[in-house]
Parts: C-alpha cells; structure tokens; sequence
C-alpha cells in the first residue's frame, strides 16, 4: 500500500513534521541513515501546515536519489493509517525539541506498536527509563547522535527485540 519493500527495516517518525517536535533533525538524521543502509525504508508524517515542509523535504530525497526510500504523507493522516504504520515500524524515533511532559500519542503508541525508540533526551523520559522503558537517547538537536543511534538499533535485531520485550513490560506495569 505505500511502497514498502517487504523485509525492509521500517524506520519511522512518530511526530508530525513540525521543527518543534523535532522532525528537521529526524529527516536529517534519516537520509544519513539512508546513505549507509539500503535496507531500511523511512516513513515521516506531515500534519496540516506541514505541506511545504514536506514538499521541501521531498525536492531533496529526489535530488540525492534516495526518494524511493522514503514515505512522506502531506496534511493529517488517519489514526488507523498511522497506526497500521507504527505497526509495521521497527523503530520509532522522537526527537522533540520542546519539552514533553508524558509522550502518550507518539512514544508510547509506538512503544505498543512493538518499535524500538529512539528518542530525544528529556528529564521525562529518563524517568520513565528509571521505571524500565527501553530506548537509545539522542543528544537532543543533533542529527548525527539521532543517526547513530538509529543505526545501532539497525544493526541489532536483538537488541531491537529487547527493547520491544521491555517495554511491553513496562506498559503493562506503568501505563494505562
């Protein structure tokens, strides 16, 4: 349905695409990621508001030639298309650059999904860690630690695996 090749490695942005909520540094640290690893297809939700963003975000995919790799959806998207999409991502990143006092519609959502997370470092959600949620932070504006730690999870389905494993726990134990 949207172009995703079977048994690719689905890296998904689970925040619209507004420089607030961190979607500049995830679209940056994603073509990094795409310029390394062929494997992975990256999926980056737009919002109404975002079409320019988005289309600016597109003008370069197509010049790098990496646009194949990658799905952006303009305006809002339906809660069952976006989750169906959290469903099949194997991590999930938010990088938020204000601060999020409890991630309930993205984290958690794909946290449930079965993604490993990838998420910007906030004094919440390290102490959501301290309760057992699972995640490699990134330095939080910084696309390069945002990669790296993409391509950690990327080249560890164990570890991706163990991440999914605990905080299912943790969701069961700490959330509603």
């Amino acid at each position: 349905q949207y172009g995703i090749r079977p048994g690719d490695l689905v890296i998904m942005n689970v925040r619209r695409f507004f420089p607030a909520w961190g979607s500049d540094v995830a679209f940056e640290a994603f073509v990094r990621v795409a310029r390394e690893r062929r494997d992975a297809h990256f999926v980056l939700l737009g919002g109404a508001g975002t079409e320019a963003l988005v289309a600016a975000a597109r003008q370069r995919l197509e010049k790098e030639g990496l646009s194949s790799r990658f799905t952006l959806f303009d305006g809002d998207l339906p809660l069952a298309e976006c989750a169906a999409l959290m469903s099949i991502a194997d991590i999930c990143v938010s990088l938020m650059r204000e601060t999020d006092m409890r991630p309930l519609a993205a984290i958690l959502e794909g946290a449930c999904a079965g993604g490993a997370p990838v998420i910007g470092d906030q004094p919440e959600y390290r102490a959501m860690e301290e309760l057992g949620f699972s995640a490699i932070f990134a330095a939080p504006g910084n696309a390069a630690s945002a990669a790296a730690a993409i391509d950690r999870y990327a080249s560890d389905a164990l570890l991706r695996q163990q991440a999914a494993d605990r905080n299912a726990r943790y969701l069961r134990e700490h959330e509603d």
